[in-house]
């Protein structure tokens, strides 16, 4: 079929689009206990188990989140330099630049229809910079400063994100929110009612000015200033476009390698973003897109990368994948490649 929105209803078609919900269904890769109140996931042999899965406590978090009261917060005063706004946030604009119109695909999950043409920020992907940090101290205020010029330089000749948060907490816009930036790449996300892919269109980016992966040349945290712009800033864009909760993750959730067809190809705030500081819910427990909506694997080091904290979200992902093949009418392997070729023909109209 030459037309691409064809192929995609054609792809759709044999589907029955699935909510996460409680589900009761048999998983026999991994094995989840609660122990002491913390949910442990433990591998065990193919061979060897049968164990009963509950999918609810996300089912519930999800429904919950498209119930979102959003703040009123307004902006201030703007000049030619500076923005600011009632909850305290102030956004250095001045050097601000364009990237392409903000233009995106999305699949209803009511429908399984492709729509396209959207051009509102559905989401926020928090990144981290990767580059090279000194030390938070007062003997290194002038690298920390020389650092951060160089990293604003860096991203915004790059469109790289639409917002950076430097190690002092001050918030430069990168790119203007209503156009694309190249902060997400190839990459999916969901909420129970539209699936996306390829956030660079659809999500806004915010990056901290910090280096998180492991390997990097050098390690930090992220400041106490920065953790208050940041939700400052998170605050004001969710009440700006009405951002579900559920749809602000990070990188490491949403990132897909191309080579691999695994999700995690990018591990900037794998396992350690400090979610509630945000006002938002841990939504490292959440199953993982890439995964269940669009049929991508994972591997060990995407598990040992992000730890604990989204190891039920990866538990619950393959039971959904599981959930959405036997309702189709199809084996886990068909499933999944007909998932990433959706999600593929969804990639080439973006």
């Amino acid at each position: 079929m030459a037309d691409p929105m064809e192929r995609l209803r054609y792809l759709r078609a044999a589907s029955v689009p699935t909510v996460i919900r409680p589900v009761r269904v048999i998983q026999r890769r991994w094995k989840i206990a609660a122990a002491t109140g913390v949910m442990a996931i433990v591998a065990i042999p193919y061979y060897q188990s049968s164990m009963v899965v509950e999918a609810s406590k996300p089912a519930v978090t999800v429904q919950r989140s498209l119930q979102d009261q959003w703040p009123d917060i307004w902006m201030v005063d703007q000049s030619e330099t500076a923005e600011s706004y009632s909850n305290g946030l102030r956004i250095e604009i001045e050097g601000a630049v364009h990237g392409p119109r903000r233009s995106y695909v999305w699949l209803d999950q009511a429908t399984g229809k492709v729509h396209t043409g959207g051009t509102v920020p559905v989401g926020i992907v928090y990144h981290t910079t990767e580059s090279h940090i000194a030390p938070f101290d007062r003997a290194h205020n002038g690298d920390l400063k020389a650092l951060g010029r160089g990293i604003l330089s860096y991203v915004r000749d790059d469109r790289s994100y639409h917002y950076l948060i430097d190690r002092f907490g001050r918030v430069h816009r990168v790119v203007a929110e209503q156009d694309a930036a190249g902060h997400a790449g190839y990459s999916a996300w969901a909420d129970s009612r539209r699936a996306y892919a390829g956030l660079n269109h659809s999500f806004l980016g915010i990056a901290f000015e910090l280096a998180t992966e492991p390997g990097a040349e050098s390690s930090s945290v992220a400041t106490p200033a920065q953790i208050r712009a940041a939700r400052e800033l998170t605050e004001m864009l969710r009440s700006r476009y009405q951002i579900l909760a559920v749809n602000c993750v990070t990188h490491a959730q949403v990132s897909i390698s191309k080579i691999t067809d695994r999700v995690g190809d990018h591990a900037d705030w794998a396992g350690n973003f400090p979610f509630a500081e945000m006002g938002l819910p841990d939504n490292y427990g959440l199953p993982i897109a890439g995964i269940y909506q669009f049929g991508f694997g994972w591997d060990h080091n995407y598990r040992t990368t992000t730890g604990a904290r989204v190891w039920p979200g990866l538990a619950l992902s393959g039971v959904e994948q599981q959930t959405r093949a036997r309702a189709q009418g199809l084996s886990v392997a068909a499933y999944r490649k007909n998932a990433q070729q959706v999600f593929k023909e969804m990639m080439e109209i973006q």
